[in-house]
């Protein structure tokens, strides 16, 4: 077991109408910070998180919250995680306000729908009926229904799924504060990848129900390579093997290598045309976390460019 995770699930498999959606599937929250659940749709990140969560029952495996093995409606277990998944589940006829207390009533906690209500930008809507909420304002409800309680743990299922660019935004910047100013851990999902650059520290990514990788984000995009089209090649590959340089020759007269910065990018133009090489082009060449996922879930990629 992780003695760093928060909540960890080991070997779990789930079938359904006879056919396996997960297998043998290990995921590993860690204590802090927002954990980036990535997936394609359909690829079973909201049955994982409701196993997680207790509402559905693996066919094997084992999950755990803070080190402690979760059991059949452990309300100890439960009351340390909020949650959001699929959609907004909430009363149409109450009020934002109203929706919290009867949350607040069931959890058997004290109510603050005040304090909740503003820390999600709703206190205006605070006495409107849910029903008439816009979609943002729906997530948002979601998201304070979620935190009732004080929950040590966050899942939040594609919380931006349908939102305009400004909703996404006010979303993004709830999930950062509630980790960076409140101190809980996020665990969210999502199919559109770069939301995820944008908010997560570690990463895991399933496909068919299997978990691909997890990880530091910053480990699942590739290197930086350099790509030079010499006009001189086989003089150019000499000038890189005397200077212990790796490269490799991409087919179309180019070379890549290892990209090392502008500073030793330039040093290594001179040092070409010092030897009498001159250089058509060059450019950099990184994989993004997006090239990443789209090579593990089996789709072409292709990199993406920064002109130098």
């Amino acid at each position: 077991m992780n003695a760093t995770a928060l909540l960890e699930a080991r070997g779990v498999n789930q079938f359904l109408g006879g056919k396996q959606i997960i297998s043998n599937l290990s995921i590993s929250v860690p204590q802090g910070g927002v954990y980036g659940f990535l997936g394609r749709n359909g690829a079973g990140k909201s049955t994982v998180m409701k196993i997680l969560l207790g509402l559905l029952r693996p066919e094997s495996g084992e999950v755990f919250m803070g080190g402690r093995l979760m059991k059949t409606k452990d309300e100890g277990y439960l009351s340390r995680i909020g949650s959001l998944i699929e959609e907004p589940s909430f009363y149409p006829n109450l009020t934002g306000a109203e929706n919290i207390r009867y949350v607040s009533r069931i959890r058997k906690v004290a109510p603050q729908e005040e304090r909740l209500l503003k820390l999600v930008g709703l206190s205006e809507q605070a006495h409107k009926k849910a029903g008439a909420y816009s979609l943002g304002m729906k997530q948002r409800l979601g998201i304070a229904l979620a935190l009732v309680g004080d929950p040590d743990l966050l899942l939040l299922d594609e919380p931006t799924n349908g939102l305009d660019p400004e909703g996404i935004r006010e979303i993004r910047q709830l999930i950062l504060y509630f980790s960076r100013e409140m101190g809980k851990t996020v665990m969210v999902s999502s199919h559109i990848l770069s939301e995820i650059e944008h908010i997560a520290d570690v990463v895991g990514v399933i496909q068919q129900g299997r978990m691909c990788y997890e990880g530091p984000l910053h480990n699942l995009s590739g290197e930086a390579e350099l790509v030079l089209d010499p006009l001189e090649g086989e003089q150019a590959k000499e000038v890189l093997a005397s200077g212990g340089i790796r490269y490799r020759e991409q087919g179309d007269h180019t070379l890549s290598l290892p990209y090392e910065g502008r500073e030793e990018s330039a040093r290594l133009i001179r040092a070409l045309v010092n030897r009498g090489v001159g250089v058509a082009s060059m450019r950099v060449e990184k994989q993004t976390l997006e090239d990443s996922f789209l090579a593990m879930t089996g789709e072409r990629t292709v990199p993406s460019m920064e002109g130098a």
